[in-house]
Formats: structure tokens, sequence, C-alpha cells
């Protein structure tokens, strides 16, 4: 059985960038995939406004992805044929010192992984107690009916050092679910110019930086 799925893109502006629409462009997409546009300056709201989306429209997965990020064409398809409730492609910050998006859960805030902290870590890794941004992330409907409206929370109610879409992360586990990430599918994040994480031969994670066509 074919299943359905939703491109939720957050925008702020549109278009932001042409490195993205670019990739967009490009994506490779399963047969009658649709793709939804949720523009404003609250991306917590456009989040939930794909998820009711896809609810409302009976889809089965939703990819979500801002207009501030870079991806190969076969980023999609990567991710779906994990068949997992919940992955993400590897991220990471886009101003300097560009760092992971993968964050060690703490009772007081939040403390991001070092790229030295990822040493070794490679294809489908299941992260354990840490939180990730939501950007590049795949999850499936019954995650999303699981959790249930609203997923996002307005960045103005979490208390200081939260992230809304890092709390998320929070909701998946809490519900019972694990979050992957494939370390071997990764975006670029777009600044003033594109930071993508890369690995040596050695198991040693940094970044690069990438001019923005």
């Amino acid at each position: 059985m074919t299943q359905k799925g939703i491109i939720g893109i957050a925008s702020q502006e549109v278009p932001k960038h042409v490195g993205f629409e670019t990739a967009k462009d490009s994506l490779q997409r399963p047969d009658g995939t649709l793709l939804s546009r949720m523009v404003g300056n609250n991306i917590a709201h456009n989040y939930n406004r794909v998820m009711r989306f896809a609810l409302e429209n009976d889809m089965d997965w939703v990819w979500l992805i801002d207009d501030d990020h870079v991806f190969v064409p076969d980023v999609l398809m990567r991710l779906l044929a994990h068949e997992l409730p919940v992955v993400f492609p590897l991220n990471i910050r886009r101003v300097a010192p560009y760092e992971t998006t993968i964050h060690d859960a703490l009772d007081d805030g939040l403390r991001q992984n070092t790229w030295d902290q990822l040493r070794g870590w490679s294809g489908l890794t299941d992260i354990g107690n840490k939180n990730i941004g939501s950007s590049g992330m795949l999850i499936r409907r019954e995650a999303i009916e699981k959790i249930g409206d609203p997923w996002y929370l307005n960045a103005h109610s979490i208390p200081e050092n939260l992230s809304f879409d890092l709390e998320f992360s929070e909701k998946l586990r809490s519900n019972g679910y694990k979050i992957y990430v494939d370390m071997d599918t990764r975006i670029g994040h777009i600044g003033h110019i594109a930071a993508w994480p890369v690995c040596n031969k050695e198991g040693n994670w940094s970044y690069e930086l990438r001019t923005v066509i």
C-alpha cells in the first residue's frame, strides 16, 4: 500500500534563500507527496499548522524542513527507507562556531554536544536521552496522533534555555518513542554561508562551509 505524506516548509518570508529553493525543486519524493508552506514569524505555530494539515488530509508522515536549509536530492527517500516513527538527518547550527544541534537534556536547561562527543557515531544512531532540533525531522502519523495538539509550544511559553523544537524531543520520549539520527544523511544550514556536518575516515566529526548557489 502506497503511503501518503507531506513536506511541511516553515517560512518566515517567501522566498528566503535561493539555495533552499534549488534543493527543494530537486528533492526526490514519493508519488503523490504534497507540499505545504506555512508562513509566519512564529515557527512553532507554523509547525503545528503543518501537523494539523497532515491529520486533516489523512497523511501517513510529515517531513519538516525550514527554508534556511539545503540538502541533497535523496535525503527524504533515505529517511523514509528506515520506516521508523521518528528519524532525523544530522543537522548543524548556521552561525559560528557551527556546533551540533544535538543536546544533552539537563534539569537546568540544555547543553549542546561538541563534535568530539560524536566521535565514532555512524549510520543509524539512537541518541537516547538527548534532544535535537526539529528541522529535517521525518515523523509518522502514529507519533503525531499520540502526542496530540499542540505539538510545539510557543517559544515564549517555555523556560529560559529551552527551545520549542528541542522540547518536542522530550514529548516524543515521554510517549515511548526512540529518536534516531541518520549520521550518513545530513543537511546544511544557511547563514551567510552554508554549514554542513562532515566526518573523516577516523570517525572524527566537524563542519565545513560551502558556498550557497
